[in-house]
């Protein structure tokens, strides 16, 4: 099994993170197409993104790392605007639609309808107030660890009447 795994995420204490390439993609002699950024906003406040490439599309593993990424240039450059709870939300949402402005900027040029697909969570850890903000988009969902090891389903994967 391939595994890329990074402990230098913008030198926040504690996290970690691992991509896998699963079997099928091994078989297929295909990338993972799975791609996470973090940053840690002037406050404090450490935000996650992870984006999960759609298998079926041809550059998904182009749009997962693009995703990622602009969330979370977004989120560093812009979170200082955003103070309150209620703003949080917002500057969580608006981290979406910044992620899936640069994925549509990368299907200009490409003539194949659904060429950038990709799922995206944002994850926000206020650890001053000890809470957990997130905005959610595709079939995934957001996992949580708890101390004692339990794990506990935070979002409710989304899927279509075909299971997309």
């Amino acid at each position: 099994m391939n595994t890329q795994i990074s402990n230098d995420l913008d030198i926040i204490p504690g996290v970690r993170a691992a991509l896998f390439r699963g079997k099928k993609h091994i078989q297929k002699n295909i990338p993972c197409q799975d791609a996470y950024a973090t940053g840690i906003s002037g406050d404090g406040m450490v935000v996650m993104a992870v984006a999960d490439g759609v298998s079926s599309s041809p550059y998904s593993e182009e749009a997962s790392r693009t995703a990622a990424k602009a969330a979370i240039r977004f989120w560093k450059a812009f979170r200082s605007y955003f103070l309150g709870e209620a703003e949080i939300y917002a500057a969580l949402q608006a981290s979406m639609n910044y992620a899936l402005m640069e994925t549509d900027r990368l299907r200009e040029n490409c003539p194949e309808a659904y060429s950038f697909e990709t799922t995206l969570s944002i994850v926000a850890i206020d650890s001053q107030r000890k809470k957990l903000y997130y905005s959610h988009a595709g079939d995934g969902g957001i996992y949580l660890l708890s101390k004692d090891n339990t794990v506990q389903l935070v979002t409710e994967t989304m899927r279509d009447e075909d299971g997309s």
